[in-house]
């Protein structure tokens, strides 16, 4: 039995070990994703601008939208990458091309350091080869990236899938946004040639793709 005094908290963690048969499932997730994660959101919740509205169902979409936000930021344990975001919780905490551009797209008004670290991110698992069972092109950004350890980098290159037609543009799309938001040139200069190569396989692999002859998710068009 476990007494909590008023204004307290206590947590509890479960971790469950599940197996088929004699195969025991490796954990996608683990908990805590990141040493200090909790301080860090904390402090970059500080540090986004305030919203004094007189309509206070306005304010509190604004908060909710923001604190939502929040926790759909994925750290890098080694800390040397800057956070980007989740597509969604809780099947899709990981990284998602058009999901995370997306997102971080509309939250240019808030923090567009965020948006660099998606770019960052998809810059460092864009396509180099082509490889019919993921997908990969040269110069596509990924779709999905699963299986994000503790033990490793943030992003790594297993379980990578590339079949999106519209996150390779929106790559492009985004890098350009950010540079009217203020991005550094050096920055910039260190993003265009991926841009130039998401840009190259939209000529070349682009057109063949959306007619619906290569990928599977490309003909829904209003998805």
């Amino acid at each position: 039995m476990v007494e909590v005094d008023r204004g307290k908290q206590w947590c509890v963690q479960l971790d469950l070990s599940v197996a088929v048969g004699d195969a025991w499932i490796e954990r996608r997730h683990h908990h805590p994703p990141v040493p200090n994660a909790a301080r860090a959101n904390q402090a970059w919740l500080l540090s986004l601008p305030r919203l004094r509205t007189v309509d206070r169902r306005l304010s509190a979409a604004y908060d909710r939208s923001i604190a939502d936000l929040a926790a759909l930021r994925l750290h890098d344990p080694a800390g040397r990458r800057r956070p980007v975001v989740a597509a969604g919780a809780p099947w899709y905490m990981t990284l998602f091309g058009r999901d995370s551009l997306i997102t971080a797209y509309m939250a240019l008004p808030v923090d567009p350091d965020l948006a660099l670290g998606v770019l960052e991110a998809l810059a460092e698992l864009q396509g180099r080869v082509v490889d019919t069972a993921t997908e990969e092109q040269p110069g596509r950004i990924v779709h999905e990236a699963r299986q994000l350890g503790l033990g490793s980098s943030l992003l790594t290159r297993h379980s990578r899938y590339f079949g999106s037609v519209d996150a390779t543009p929106l790559f492009v799309v985004l890098l350009g946004e950010l540079f009217r938001w203020g991005l550094s040139d050096d920055d910039l200069h260190r993003l265009l040639p991926h841009a130039d190569r998401a840009l190259q396989w939209m000529d070349e692999y682009g057109t063949v793709t959306a007619t619906g002859t290569s990928s599977t998710n490309v003909c829904r068009i209003g998805d």
